[in-house]
């Protein structure tokens, strides 16, 4: 169980972090994106992944722009989104869901041989699972050995080793092990080899791997959308920055950091893309990560190359080494927003709180202001309103009997809040948030495994908690 603490005295940072946090707090509201929450991948994903987006319809985000890798979901077609069939209190019970892994990161070469997946250089490739004609095209970063340009992400195999096609450094701002927010800085360098090429802003994407289990931070963990500059051209209104929750819950990763943009601007031979980054303990009570835990961090404070930070670029890996997870298989089942109206949003229906399959007689919380972090549109009328849970009081769904994975939306209300978040009884989860000014913070939180055997799902709270909405995916079989 986190136990939420009594926020002391800041961490002690440098001059320059002090100004770093005051730029943070000043942008916060600008550009910070839907956050998403999802399945990691197995030793590396498939690329019929779990569907990133949390079941985004195929070819949903996590198929395109930043693609399977090694440690999340999605790929060619994001399987999450598949649709079940009935929905949740039809006859004929929960349908079958059954998902087909290709097992290893394959990217855009799906259908590559197995010797393409081994971490090992054999067949016909130039380098260890790439190059040669069967499999992927080797990136660069480590300098991979080929023999053609085609062996290359870049186009440029020089001296028998791949060009890479960027390079990420990074820069610690706050190096103390335990803190209560992650600084860090990073600059992204377009290194293409051909003077004419260019990289669309909106084709990449940038992970920074962190844990939350190794510390004792709670949701909501919040990105503040901080500073993004192209060549000293703001284009921070165009950046997303999104928490990803990944399983399992491990020593190094638990979740990610993922910097999206919106924009189609181009970056040039050499062009610098630099990022000022921020991520927070949710809770002003003042929860600590342990940055040595996290797989991203390492203790610089000056620029340099760091390579367990991932760049994806038309969703194949360009840059770095992504961590591993084991990845749960799931088919979209039904969705419900708690306390307010039927809604659409990323592909999934969400059904109205009246609907019959929800049972709850206790108080409906609702607020007049945005929740915090902003969010798409779509979602407001789900986070604005929730059902208040409180000791002995339970929210049932009806649905068929089966396995699932269940998310849920929470919310925070006037004051601190701290509860720990039961399904069936088994408890999930602990969400411990305080408002973020005048506004109420928000999390997505799960995925986690639920078992229903009397065809009802029963949520419950030790604690005053906030739920908002409710996402239910069938586990494959």
């Amino acid at each position: 169980m986190l136990v939420c603490l009594e926020r002391g005295g800041a961490d002690p940072f440098r001059a320059r972090a002090w100004l770093f946090w005051a730029v943070a707090l000043a942008l916060f509201v600008s550009a910070c994106g839907f956050p998403k929450y999802e399945f990691g991948a197995s030793g590396a994903s498939g690329a019929s992944g779990s569907g990133a987006e949390i079941g985004g319809s195929a070819g949903s985000s996590a198929g395109s722009a930043t693609g399977g890798d090694a440690g999340t979901g999605g790929g060619a077609s994001g399987s999450g989104g598949t649709a079940m069939g009935g929905a949740a209190g039809d006859s004929g019970g929960l349908p079958e869901c059954t998902i087909a892994s290709a097992g290893m990161d394959a990217g855009s070469n799906a259908t590559a041989p197995t010797h393409c997946f081994n971490n090992k250089k054999d067949g016909d490739e130039t380098d260890v699972d790439c190059g040669g004609p069967s499999c992927r095209a080797c990136y660069g970063p480590t300098r991979e050995a080929c023999q053609h340009d085609t062996d290359c992400i870049s186009g440029s195999c020089m001296a028998s080793t791949c060009d890479p096609l960027f390079e990420l450094q990074a820069e610690t701002v706050v190096a103390v092990s335990s803190t209560n927010t992650l600084q860090f800085l990073l600059r992204l360098q377009f290194l293409n080899p051909e003077p004419q090429a260019n990289a669309s802003l909106k084709d990449i994407a940038i992970r920074y791997y962190f844990s939350r289990a190794a510390g004792d931070v709670a949701d909501p963990i919040v990105p503040y959308a901080t500073i993004a500059t192209l060549d000293s051209m703001d284009v921070g209104q165009q950046t997303e920055w999104n928490i990803v929750r990944v399983l399992p819950m491990n020593s190094l990763t638990d979740s990610y950091l993922e910097v999206t943009f919106t924009t189609s601007r181009s970056m040039l031979l050499n062009d610098t893309l630099e990022l000022t980054q921020s991520i927070q303990d949710g809770s002003a009570s003042g929860g600590m990560f342990n940055q040595n835990a996290n797989y991203s961090y390492a203790n610089q404070t000056t620029y340099a190359d760091n390579t367990k930070i991932a760049v994806y670029y038309k969703g194949e890996l360009v840059w770095g080494t992504p961590p591993t997870f084991d990845r749960p298989e799931q088919c979209f089942y039904t969705a419900v927003n708690f306390a307010g109206n039927a809604f659409s949003a990323q592909g999934l229906d969400y059904r109205a709180g009246s609907d019959p399959i929800v049972e709850f007689s206790g108080e409906v919380f609702h607020t007049n202001t945005t929740p915090f972090p902003p969010t798409d549109s779509a979602y407001l009328p789900m986070l604005e309103s929730a059902l208040v849970l409180v000791d002995g009081q339970n929210a049932t769904l009806s649905v068929p009997n089966g396995s699932y994975w269940l998310y849920a939306y929470l919310i925070s209300g006037d004051g601190a809040e701290t509860a720990q978040f039961f399904a069936q009884s088994n408890e999930l989860d602990t969400f411990c948030a305080e408002t973020v000014g005048a506004a109420p913070a928000w999390a997505k939180v799960g995925p986690y495994p639920v078992t229903v055997s009397n065809q009802k799902l029963v949520l419950s709270s030790s604690g005053t908690l906030r739920v908002a909405g409710l996402e239910l995916y069938a586990a494959a079989q």
